[in-house]
């Protein structure tokens, strides 16, 4: 295991980040993934991330930016 996702809300602006440790050298480094659209869950290969309507896919620097499920994952808004 060398990657810790949650959730954390900042008290002070009331919003909520994806936040990930990952552990690099024996040292676990803290970085915020982006806002928190919904329940982050990881796929079982581990390289798309999926965030209620919205995912990600692991890059080489990290997670893209956040996509749009297509229909007929998508909610009508």
């Amino acid at each position: 295991m060398t990657e810790f996702y949650f959730t954390r809300m900042d008290l002070k602006l009331e919003t909520w980040d994806l936040i990930s440790y990952t552990l690099q050298d024996g040292q676990w480094h803290e970085s915020v993934v982006g806002p928190r659209v919904g329940r982050p869950l990881l796929a079982p290969d581990g390289k798309t991330m999926h965030l209620g309507q919205y995912y990600m896919t692991r890059n080489h620097c990290g997670w893209s930016q956040l996509k749009r499920l297509d229909p007929p994952f998508s909610r009508r808004d």
